[in-house]
């Protein structure tokens, strides 16, 4: 897995600059200072460059080790880590404007067991953990409380870290529709979708369908790592950062995602 503090690229792969400097302008503005006739940074040095702003920028809340995936809209608006264990995910963003997200899940035979979620804006922070017992989710935070545990194939995930989604997805079965429930803790609301999964090789593709039949489609390769992402009722795409290994492996996968009815 791509950890932050020591990005490794394969130095024969390129992307294209357009994406280096939509990244670079969006997220390190003025940090980067403009010299004439100065060589253009190849690919690594660009992305050593934005982690190292990300890491910088999340300061002492540090983000999980992970693969480094951007969301688009059409410009860059989020930055995210995320590292999968067998029984865990791990993941964080950083928005833009500063805000940061983070959270974990444990997972056991593909149900979820317990998570922690923290959100940071300024000075204020919003942290939520619950763990499954007797039955219930039983959860600490701001206010303690304690939920019933939906009869729906369920998941917690907030807005913006559809990876913890993956561990359930790739408990589903495949080729059926199945509605499935999320938590998102920020909130602290259920929401439910329709999920179809397919199998494509090693990878599952999984359609979602929500409220209004917004749709989305997700890229789930065969370690549980998100791949790639597509809502096409906002025109999202979230995918790994150019010139890291995972983009290449994205590369060569994406095909069996995009055409996905």
């Amino acid at each position: 897995m791509r950890r932050i503090a020591r990005p490794r690229i394969r130095a024969s792969y390129s992307v294209p600059r357009t994406w280096y400097s939509a990244l670079v302008f969006a997220l390190l503005a003025a940090s980067v200072p403009a010299r004439a006739q100065a060589p253009q940074p190849s690919p690594e040095q660009w992305h050593d460059r934005i982690v190292a702003v990300m890491a910088r920028a999340a300061g002492a809340r540090a983000l999980p080790a992970g693969d480094t995936t951007v969301t688009w809209s059409p410009n860059p608006v989020l930055y995210h880590v995320a590292g999968v264990t067998a029984d865990s995910v791990s993941s964080g963003f950083l928005r833009a404007d500063g805000m940061q997200g983070a959270a974990t899940t444990r997972w056991t035979g593909g149900v979820l067991a317990a998570f922690r979620s923290r959100w940071f804006e300024g000075d204020s922070v919003r942290e939520a953990a619950g763990e499954v017992a007797d039955g219930m989710l039983r959860i600490t935070g701001a206010r303690d409380t304690a939920l019933a545990i939906p009869s729906l194939p369920w998941a917690v995930a907030d807005h913006g870290m559809e990876e913890h989604l993956a561990p359930l997805i790739a408990a589903l079965p495949t080729e059926s529709v199945r509605r499935i429930a999320i938590l998102r803790p920020h909130a602290m609301k259920w929401d439910t979708l329709d999920v179809t999964v397919r199998r494509r090789g090693e990878s599952l593709v999984a359609t979602t369908r929500g409220p209004g039949g917004a749709r989305a489609v997700l890229l789930i390769d065969a370690q549980r790592r998100l791949l790639w992402m597509r809502r096409y009722d906002e025109e999202i795409e979230r995918q790994p950062l150019p010139g890291t290994p995972l983009y290449e492996h994205f590369r060569r996968m994406r095909g069996t995602a995009v055409n996905q009815p």
